[in-house]
């Protein structure tokens, strides 16, 4: 398995690199996550990927509750504090910033 810079675990699929918690999170919905969805790791490690520490929420949820726990309010390295590594907006779904 390979990790991306962030740590997050990449399995590969269908030919291409995929974010595992996403990929699972997908299996137990049973549907794709929606464009304004992301997949949080509650315990904040990116290499717990049980579904017990899976939590899908939207952007602004995830924003307000990073916020609470950086008091800066930004995840470091970001001019959003959205991590760039967490979804593309401008790229489909399988185009995650796969590395």
């Amino acid at each position: 398995m390979k990790h991306d810079m962030s740590g997050h675990l990449l399995k590969y699929v269908d030919g291409k690199y995929q974010y595992e918690h996403i990929l699972k999170m997908e299996q137990k919905l049973g549907r794709s996550l929606r464009p304004d969805e992301i997949v949080h790791h509650i315990d904040g490690d990116p290499n717990n990927n049980a579904l017990s520490n899976l939590k899908v929420m939207t952007r602004g949820e995830h924003n307000k509750e990073d916020a609470s726990h950086h008091k800066g309010g930004r995840t470091k390295g970001s001019k959003d504090g959205v991590r760039k590594d967490t979804y593309n907006k401008d790229k489909s779904k399988a185009e995650r910033y796969d590395t």
